[in-house]
């Protein structure tokens, strides 16, 4: 089975020291695609209150969370 992208990336920054974690590097990959997936819905159903710039405020505190 071949790797995701962004599970190599995050492997990548572990392997490094850049990123810190001591979950799965597969497990956080698919929490921040589910993350990303369900706020992309919401962007696109106007749903809620949601500016590109609450988008990137959310995605920005999850990699902080999971990664630093």
């Amino acid at each position: 089975r071949q790797m995701c992208k962004e599970t190599a990336i995050i492997e990548q920054g572990l392997a490094s020291g850049e990123f810190r974690s001591a979950e799965p590097a597969a497990d956080i990959a698919w929490r921040f695609i589910a993350l990303v997936c369900g706020l992309d819905g919401i962007y696109a159903l106007d749903a809620q209150a949601l500016d590109e710039a609450a988008f990137s405020r959310y995605v920005n505190k999850m990699i902080t969370l999971e990664l630093f």
